[in-house]
């Protein structure tokens, strides 16, 4: 199930899934994910996962877009607790939530997850190498008590051009991105 408040983007996402063969497997419901859970038909403690994109850009810090579904979809209006409210009221116990987020918003994630989640899983998303993170995947579990972990980072391009062959492999659907310590690859040793 898809939630989208705008409804073009529903309409499009719908349309998207139908071309793509997945009409039977995918509903896109449009709403507001700040609205009541049963205005949208959407169950209490019904979903295992959520996976959720909000919007991150700080209203005075960007210029905003003139086109007001872009506007909406960028900037922040009342910050992540709505988010996560919604996720905590949608996720089945043990339930795991999936954020993407700016990197600078750790501190604000750390917080507003460590109410009612746990084993908080974090991989920073660094577009070159010797650049600071740009973005973070942020995953944690409803009603866990473990620790927050930091997994490694996944660099996007090469110092060459192009994507590094990670990021070409997931791009591909060649290869997934794990979330949890227990999936994550060892790092690989150099021949001795």
């Amino acid at each position: 199930m898809l939630l989208e408040r705008d409804p073009e983007l529903a309409a499009l996402a719908q349309g998207n899934a139908a071309l793509n063969g997945l009409a039977e497997r995918v509903t896109v419901v449009t709403g507001d994910i700040a609205g009541p859970a049963a205005a949208l038909g959407l169950d209490p403690n019904s979903f295992a996962g959520v996976a959720m994109n909000p919007p991150y850009y700080p209203p005075r810090a960007n210029r905003a877009s003139p086109v007001p579904n872009r506007r909406a979809a960028h900037l922040e209006e009342a910050g992540l607790e709505p988010w996560l409210r919604a996720a905590r009221r949608l996720l089945k116990p043990r339930g795991r939530l999936l954020i993407i987020h700016r990197a600078e918003a750790l501190p604000q994630l750390l917080a507003e997850l460590s109410t009612g989640f746990g084993a908080v899983m974090i991989r920073p998303v660094h577009a070159l190498a010797e650049q600071p993170a740009i973005r973070l995947l942020v995953a944690a579990t409803l009603g866990s008590k473990k620790p927050a972990a930091l997994l490694p980072a996944l660099v996007l391009h090469a110092p060459e051009g192009g994507f590094t062959p990670q990021a070409e492999a997931l791009h591909r659907g060649r290869a997934r991105l794990p979330m949890t310590e227990a999936d994550t690859p060892p790092p690989e040793r150099p021949d001795q």
